[in-house]
């Protein structure tokens, strides 16, 4: 008999049971009215997660249609984006803006460094400026991004913003930093199922999307706009059971666990894990002042592959964590910090993380590293 697995990956993520149980219910009409209760319920809800007063679209699509879809309601072809790439997922936002005939100013760097980002907005002319709060691979956040985002709108620029992996993870502050556009995912630190991406549109961006040619049918924000405030409905068949999830888990974070707590949660948390893999001689391979709370990334101990501790925690003891991504391919361990991880899910990684390293000569402190989890202020899931 298998293990039930235990997702690190940087999701999907795992789901407690309430969360779960939505998915086997019937399914209702998407003109209904029970359809229309359940959807304004959860964009109500994911407005306090934004921390928005402004219009949220649901796609039936995944955080990268979310960024597609962004980036062609929102500029012509022609005009002019900035990108800083620093990873996997802002190279891939540049190579769709491309490939949408939007002209991209970019610039690689190793890390998102406030100066060199406030330069590129400095020196070139453009109408947007597109930032990934937290670049998945391989676990950097932009903890200067309200600065960058008050520069941008200085210049002009209408801001979009990638926070597909850190939404209700960490700290934003959609309206206060006056950010125009931002993506998220059910699939990440909202603690639902993958399926439905988010977007919120500010007014400014509403009025950019008016003067962009519609160029697609099924992501035309226009549309979805037109559906959300006249029906309260998507205009095409969303999928209807992931949304129940989706509700279901919001109103946990929302009302009963409370989105302050849920978010220092995730950064406990992530503190901890990257203490305990230390103890584990799993050092972080990105600076102090750079580090990701929602993807704990660490190199493996000398003399052992990444590849080769990916394998066996999946083999033994059906844990999935994630490898790195193209330059990072191979070199390093990236362990997903989202959504329902519990003190037990916690102390069982550790657990099976040292009986692998102790197996091969590895001189660890499993005692440290499991009082550190133990200390973890945990959710009381059996009260939800």
């Amino acid at each position: 008999m298998s293990l039930d697995p235990l997702l690190f990956t940087p999701g999907p993520v795992m789901l407690p049971r309430e969360v779960l149980q939505e998915l086997g219910k019937q399914v209702v009409s998407h003109r209904s009215s029970d359809f229309r209760r359940i959807f304004s319920e959860t964009v109500e809800f994911l407005k306090t997660v934004f921390k928005t007063e402004n219009e949220i679209i649901v796609l039936t699509a995944s955080g990268t249609g979310g960024v597609e879809a962004s980036l062609i309601n929102l500029l012509k072809p022609g005009e002019r984006i900035i990108v800083p790439v620093y990873g996997v997922f802002s190279s891939r936002a540049a190579e769709t803006a491309s490939r949408l005939g939007i002209n991209v100013i970019s610039q690689k760097m190793e890390l998102p460094e406030e100066d060199k980002i406030l330069q590129l907005i400095e020196e070139n002319e453009a109408e947007a400026l597109f930032m990934v709060y937290n670049e998945t691979s391989p676990g950097i956040t932009v903890r200067k991004l309200a600065k960058i985002v008050e520069e941008a709108k200085s210049k002009g620029l209408l801001v979009i913003v990638d926070a597909i992996s850190i939404l209700g993870g960490d700290l934003l502050e959609t309206d206060k930093w006056g950010i125009d556009v931002v993506v998220a995912g059910s699939q990440k630190c909202l603690m639902s199922p993958p399926g439905l991406s988010f977007v919120s549109l500010s007014a400014e961006a509403i009025k950019k999307m008016g003067n962009v040619p519609r160029r697609t049918f099924y992501f035309d924000f226009q549309r979805y706009l037109k559906f959300l405030k006249e029906r309260r409905e998507t205009p095409y068949t969303p999928a209807v059971n992931i949304l129940y999830a989706t509700r279901t888990a919001l109103k946990i974070i929302v009302e009963k666990i409370g989105l302050d707590n849920w978010i220092n949660l995730h950064k406990d948390r992530g503190m901890i894990l990257y203490e305990s893999l230390e103890d584990l001689k799993m050092d972080p391979i990105i600076p102090l002042g750079y580090r990701s709370y929602t993807v704990i990334s660490v190199a493996p101990p000398n003399g052992l592959k990444a590849d080769e501790l990916l394998d066996l925690l999946r083999r033994k003891y059906s844990i999935y964590c994630a490898g790195g991504l193209e330059n990072w391919k191979g070199k390093i361990l990236r362990f997903g910090n989202m959504g329902y991880i519990t003190r037990r899910t916690l102390l069982t990684l550790i657990s099976a993380l040292s009986d692998l390293l102790s197996s091969r000569g590895i001189n660890i402190n499993l005692s440290r590293a499991l009082n550190r989890v133990s200390a973890l202020k945990d959710v009381e899931w059996q009260s939800i």
